[in-house]
């Protein structure tokens, strides 16, 4: 059992390490949630791992139920709903779920103190204190695995990695619960050579394997989240090639095309003297190339959507963008989006693409940089010198890289020097 814990909160702090290394420096919630997850599993088996080792012949280890498992059904409830809402979630109502957490704190280390105290000896109050822990826990292990579950069902949007996490998690926690309940039926038919303390050993070597499991779990979700951002924002970089820029090298290729004509034509080569018999009458300088507004039609018509479907969706996602100001969270991708405004995911990518002719890091970054600019210039007429990190990351950007990269991409200018020349 030492080595599970250990291996547990090894893990666990690699996991931390990866949040730590990877996170921007104002975390989206999601991955907060996820990270005070990480932490308790960390803190729950390194805390097991130093009692069995400080104490091990200590009368705890017939039971001494930890205050964190209070924690783990609301975080992953908490996880579930910020994943649906796609919004920063109140403040008060957060903290009252962590009441009971609290209060089961207090009388935790009252215990732990006379632990350690009087040798190794517990109080006559842990029986109650394991009870109404341990109860508690069950009890939110079935109500929020419940409603977590019925979340991960109606998020089309969310990526497979997601999902999964919610529903791994939830099943574990019911998992436990329908474990607690065999174990407190039959109990009266376990054979006598088994003891209560060995019931509950593996118990507890179940518990920490189930930790570690999820915690790996974690990982995979974060480390999978670290390569879809890499990608989408390489993706984002790519050409978009709207009616100016087609028309532009629509262009640049008749310059080209042209003149290798027009020096063939004069060329003495007998073969391309017969070749010109039969274009004599040809005016190559005016050979037909399809003008910027015919190849996006034809493009157009390739997509499934028409215009008007993809000028309603635009409405839609400008309508959101202006009313709910959907952009400030940094947390939002091209799928909660789709979620957001009931749109599939593939007709929002294809109009932002096709009507816009940009990438869906393009629309949301222009909607940011327009609040940014729109702060500095009130804070300019208000003689205040704003704090462009904290101005940036109110917008929705979630790290001060991507938003010097956009905002000079935007602006022609670096945010200091924007500010500085009061453009």
């Amino acid at each position: 059992m030492n080595y599970i814990s250990l291996l547990g909160a090894f893990q666990a702090l690699i996991i931390l390490g990866i949040f730590g290394v990877f996170s921007a420096p104002k975390p989206i919630d999601s991955d907060r949630i996820l990270n005070w997850l990480v932490a308790c599993i960390f803190t729950h088996l390194t805390g097991s791992f130093i009692m069995n080792k400080a104490f091990p012949d200590a009368e705890i280890h017939n039971g001494y139920v930890t205050f964190i498992s209070l924690l783990y059904a609301p975080l992953l409830w908490l996880y579930a709903l910020k994943l649906q809402q796609g919004r920063k979630l109140p403040g008060i109502k957060v903290s009252l779920l962590f009441v009971p957490a609290g209060i089961a704190a207090i009388a935790y280390f009252i215990i732990g103190g006379y632990v350690i105290t009087h040798g190794g000896k517990t109080p006559t109050f842990i029986t109650v204190y394991n009870n109404a822990v341990g109860y508690c826990s069950l009890v939110s292990y079935i109500f929020y695995g419940i409603k977590s579950l019925n979340i991960s069902q109606r998020l089309p949007g969310l990526s497979l990695s997601e999902k999964q996490l919610i529903r791994l998690m939830a099943i574990i926690f019911m998992g436990v619960v329908a474990l607690a309940l065999i174990l407190s039926v039959g109990s009266g038919m376990f054979p006598r050579e088994i003891s209560h303390t060995d019931v509950h050993l593996w118990v507890r070597i179940v518990s920490y394997t189930t930790l570690l499991i999820i915690c790996l779990a974690i990982g995979r979700v974060k480390i999978l989240s670290i390569y879809d951002h890499h990608m989408e924002t390489a993706a984002s970089g790519s050409l978009v090639l709207s009616g100016p820029s087609l028309a532009h090298l629509i262009q640049e290729e008749k310059d080209f095309i042209v003149p290798v004509l027009m020096e063939y034509k004069r060329s003495p080569n007998p073969v391309v003297k017969d070749a010109e018999q039969c274009v004599e009458n040809a005016e190559i300088a005016s050979i037909e190339i399809p003008s910027a507004e015919t190849v996006l039609q034809n493009r157009q018509k390739k997509s499934g959507l028409t215009d008007e479907l993809q000028a309603d969706i635009i409405e839609k996602v400008n309508h959101q963008m202006v009313v709910e100001k959907l952009y400030t969270d940094p947390d939002l991708s091209l799928d909660r989006l789709a979620v957001l405004i009931k749109v599939p995911r593939h007709h929002l990518s294809e109009s932002l693409n096709k009507y816009l002719g940009k990438s869906f890091y393009q629309y949301i970054n222009e909607y940011r940089i327009n609040q940014v600019v729109e702060e500095m210039e009130r804070a300019r007429q208000n003689n205040k010198v704003p704090n462009i990190l904290s101005v940036a990351f109110e917008a929705g950007f979630h790290s001060k890289s991507s938003f010097n990269q956009y905002f000079k991409k935007t602006t022609g200018l670096t945010p200091s020097a924007y500010l500085k020349n009061g453009a």
